[in-house]
């Protein structure tokens, strides 16, 4: 091995790294951001003092969290992601391994509502294309779909229109 061989290995290993540690992150902060959809949700829903807040509800969270990078809006796109994509639950409790201490599983699930609606459409949907398929059997095409794709790209499919091009999502009305 010479000096030359030795400055190749140790940028290749670098790169590899690298790329390997800013996957992690985006896929940490792809599912930080859909648990915090989700926690916002379940507040909406649930939360004692949730009519305090009404309108100003992401404004307060943004200024008592204060955390670099999540904006009144960016806190309004975790949860249009959470709902958009409610059943990336499974997958993202299985990446996290959440333990009973760290989270209550119960405690993540649809609204009522919404549970209805996706077992009526589950009946009733006419299965087109293959990307139905690997819906159903969700939870490891979820997880390599949450390693792929990163919160900014689920930031652009959430503006689609058509949720059939929207990979996984489902339609919610805000």
């Amino acid at each position: 091995m010479n000096l030359k061989h030795l400055s190749e290995i140790l940028k290749l290993t670098h790169v590899h790294l690298h790329r390997q540690a800013v996957k992690a992150v985006n896929v940490n902060l792809t599912i930080r951001n859909w648990l915090f959809g989700f926690y916002i949700v379940e507040f909406e829903q649930n939360g004692e003092d949730r009519a305090v807040y009404g309108e100003k509800l992401f404004f307060e969270l943004s200024r008592r969290i204060a955390i670099k990078g999540l904006s009144e809006t960016n806190l309004k796109l975790c949860r249009q992601f959470y709902k958009i994509y409610p059943q990336l639950l499974g997958s993202i409790t299985e990446k996290l391994r959440f333990s009973t201490t760290s989270i209550d599983k119960s405690l993540i699930r649809q609204s009522v509502s919404d549970e209805l609606q996706l077992l009526d459409n589950v009946l009733n949907t006419i299965r087109q294309s293959v990307t139905d398929e690997f819906i159903e059997d969700s939870s490891g095409y979820q997880i390599k779909l949450i390693k792929s794709t990163s919160f900014t790209h689920f930031v652009e499919l959430i503006k689609i229109e058509d949720p059939r091009l929207s990979i996984l999502g489902s339609r919610h009305n805000d």
